[in-house]
């Protein structure tokens, strides 16, 4: 069972409501060790269940936090994450945050990822739905872990889960 939470999405005070979706089959489990949990950063309703139709098959995917913009996702560190200063049991193992947000876009919420030590080691995968090379660019720059057009393949995502590695290797050098 893959359990979706939507963290202070549009007409939420911060609350979370959850919804669950099967995974395809019992065989292949994963031991809960070795299961994520991902925050997805996604204003587009029709991209976001994409994503989350293509994490639901994942074996290593044990939940998933969907916000609808990089504000969101920072004030949810802020209040209840690393930045709190309280102990919480939802820390993102995974982040794939869309490049094209509304107020702060995704590489403004990248940098401050990376500038804060309590967030920086969190692997980020930039997802965009056209390549730049101008943001690409600016996301290797920043350290992103992967930088993909949509729509966002399951092998990518594992790629930078299982083994940490950029996919495909950052083509830009500053």
């Amino acid at each position: 069972m893959i359990e979706y939470f939507q963290t202070g999405g549009a007409g939420d005070a911060g609350a979370s409501t959850m919804a669950s979706g099967r995974l395809a089959g019992n065989w292949g489990k994963t031991p809960d060790l070795l299961k994520y949990t991902v925050f997805l950063v996604e204003d587009d309703s029709s991209d976001r269940n994409m994503i989350l139709q293509t994490l639901q098959r994942s074996q290593h995917v044990h939940n998933v936090h969907w916000f609808d913009s990089g504000e969101r996702l920072m004030k949810h560190f802020v209040h209840e994450g690393y930045y709190s200063g309280t102990l919480i049991h939802n820390i993102p193992t995974l982040v794939l945050l869309d490049i094209a947000l509304p107020g702060a876009g995704g590489v403004e919420i990248l940098r401050r990822l990376k500038e804060n030590p309590l967030t920086s080691d969190i692997p980020v995968i930039m997802i965009t739905g056209s390549l730049s090379d101008e943001a690409a660019r600016e996301s290797f720059r920043l350290r992103a872990n992967a930088y993909v057009v949509k729509p966002v393949h399951l092998d990518r995502v594992h790629e930078v889960m299982l083994k940490g590695w950029s996919w495909p290797s950052p083509p830009f050098r500053s």
